[in-house]
C-alpha cells in the first residue's frame, strides 16, 4: 500500500470554507481531515460578522486565539475579556464562552490553535451548545466520533 505523501501547506485558495450559524466562516487551516502531518493539533482561522456574536459553548479541548483584526469581547465563564486586534486570548477547557464582534461595519477575523484532535483521537472530546439547535449537532459530532 502506497504512502500518502503528507500535505505541509494550505494555499490559499484551497481553502474550504464552512459557513457558521452566526453567517461568518470557518476554514481548517491544520487538521488531519484534511490532510495534516499534524495529529493532535488543529488550527483554523474564522470571521465574525459585523454586530454578530457566536453562541455559547464549551468543549474540554484548549484553545489558543490570535485575534488577526477587529475587536469585540468574549464571555469565558462569565467574565467579559475585551480583546482587539494583535491580542492572544486562551480558553480554559470546559469553560463556556461566546465571542462578540463589537463593530457595526466590520467583521472580525482570528485564528485558533486547538488540542481537539488529540482528544478525538482518545475518544475522549466533548462539546456542548447551550441552543438545543446546536447541542443536537454536538451529540451528532460525538456520536460520529465514537462510531469512527
Amino acid at each position: 500500500m502506497p504512502i500518502e505523501k503528507p500535505r505541509l501547506i494550505v494555499r490559499k485558495d484551497e481553502r474550504n470554507p464552512r459557513e457558521t450559524r452566526e453567517g461568518g466562516f470557518n476554514a481548517d487551516l491544520s487538521h488531519s481531515r484534511i490532510g495534516s502531518p499534524v495529529r493532535t493539533m488543529q488550527m483554523f482561522y474564522r470571521t465574525i460578522p459585523p454586530g454578530h456574536y457566536s453562541g455559547n459553548h464549551r468543549h474540554n479541548n484548549e484553545a489558543i486565539i490570535y485575534i488577526i483584526s477587529g475587536h469585540g469581547f468574549s464571555i469565558v465563564d462569565g467574565e467579559r475579556v475585551d480583546w482587539g486586534e494583535g491580542d492572544v486570548m486562551t480558553i480554559p477547557p470546559w469553560a463556556w464562552h461566546n465571542n462578540c464582534n463589537l463593530s457595526a461595519e466590520e467583521p472580525v477575523e482570528f485564528l485558533a490553535a486547538l488540542n481537539r484532535p488529540m482528544l478525538e483521537i482518545l475518544k475522549a472530546w466533548r462539546i456542548e451548545d447551550e441552543d438545543p439547535k446546536y447541542a443536537e449537532l454536538s451529540e451528532k459530532w460525538m456520536a460520529e466520533q465514537f462510531d469512527a
